[in-house]
């Protein structure tokens, strides 16, 4: 009995690898049919308002803290964009589109989508998807657009209020630091003198 769950374990495993790889490849096929240049741009758009938005808030910065230092501003900035547009490569974003679609889409269904997106109608849904993009694209940046310019100064009030916190805070610790530095090198503490 041992030996045919053995012989079982290794003909059924390599099979389902081969299963899963195949997989794989079906869902990298369907995601280099449907991420076609719109998509690309969207991204590139995407980016770009990203961009202005944290250049406009840390100008904001700028103007309620002109007492920080140099290059602190400029710093920030370089950093907030690193780190944002480091988290949204294509690789990650092209793997974790092929292990969703692995995870949810069998072979059939993966084969189906394909022969689906190659064919007339798909190539149309693909092409109208761009306008549809190219527009949900205004009306999102108009509606952040109109949404900051209503919020903004609440926004930032509010922001350079959690600063003002947090500031003091950090000082009362700071000082509370200090004066416990300050005691620790004190003589007689532990009355070591007697």
């Amino acid at each position: 009995m041992k030996t045919v769950i053995c012989l079982l374990a290794t003909i059924i495993t390599p099979l389902s690898l081969q299963a899963e790889d195949e997989k794989n490849a079906l869902a990298t096929k369907l995601y280099g049919i449907i991420n076609t240049e719109d998509l690309k741009e969207s991204a590139k758009s995407n980016d770009a308002a990203y961009k202005a938005y944290v250049s406009h808030t840390v100008s904001q910065f700028r103007t309620l803290y002109p007492e920080a230092p140099d290059g602190f501003f400029d710093e920030y900035e370089e950093l907030m964009l690193k780190h944002f547009l480091s988290s949204q490569r294509k690789s990650t974003h092209k793997q974790r589109y092929i292990e969703f679609s692995s995870e949810q889409f069998d072979e059939s269904e993966l084969k189906a989508l394909i022969d689906f997106y190659e064919s007339a109608l798909g190539q149309k849904v693909l092409k109208n998807r761009a306008e549809w993009t190219r527009q949900n694209s205004e009306y999102m940046e108009k509606a952040f657009r109109e949404w900051y310019e209503k919020n903004s100064k609440l926004l930032v009030e509010e922001y350079r209020l959690l600063l003002e916190k947090y500031v003091a805070e950090f000082d009362r610790l700071e000082q509370s630091g200090v004066e416990q530095n300050s005691d620790d090198q004190s003589p007689n503490r532990s009355g070591d003198d007697e």
